[in-house]
């Protein structure tokens, strides 16, 4: 039988390789926000703009990798002939309409911007906890390997 190759990989992926990811991470972050700043500067702009770019460059990566993933999700299904959970598709939609409404909200709101990216972050966590995309007892089960 069939099965995507994401599945196979998640079925041995354990706590190590997590912190691994999580490390990788924080890792092309660390040098992707400097990296952003320096262009920025060798352009002749401000720092921020150099971060306004990254930002924005992120928003599009993420755009184009939505609709290939419409395009890739509509395929598979005429090839495979599942059915989708629209419920589930819906309240992603949900979900990252409201957090791209915290984020202006955030935005607009004159705090430093540190202060306003942990907020937004942290406001985007209590999103996802309030439509059941997140729940303590899937966190204490990816904790324990189940």
């Amino acid at each position: 039988m069939f099965a995507p190759k994401l599945f196979t990989c998640l079925k041995d992926y354990n706590k190590d390789q997590f912190v691994a990811d999580c490390i990788a991470g924080f890792v092309v972050g660390v040098v992707a926000i400097p990296l952003a700043i320096a262009f920025a500067i060798a352009s002749g702009v401000s720092p921020d703009k150099g971060l306004f770019t990254a930002v924005g460059s992120a928003y599009a990566s993420l755009a184009t990798q939505f609709i290939t993933a419409i395009i890739q999700v509509a395929i598979a299904q005429q090839i495979f002939k599942f059915d989708i959970n629209w419920k589930y598709i819906f309240t992603l939609l949900f979900f990252a309409t409201g957090v791209i409404v915290l984020n202006f909200i955030s935005y607009s709101i004159n705090w430093d911007w540190r202060i306003g990216l942990i907020i937004a972050g942290l406001a985007s966590v209590l999103w996802a906890f309030v439509l059941n995309l997140l729940s303590v007892g899937g966190f204490i089960r990816l904790l324990k390997n189940e």
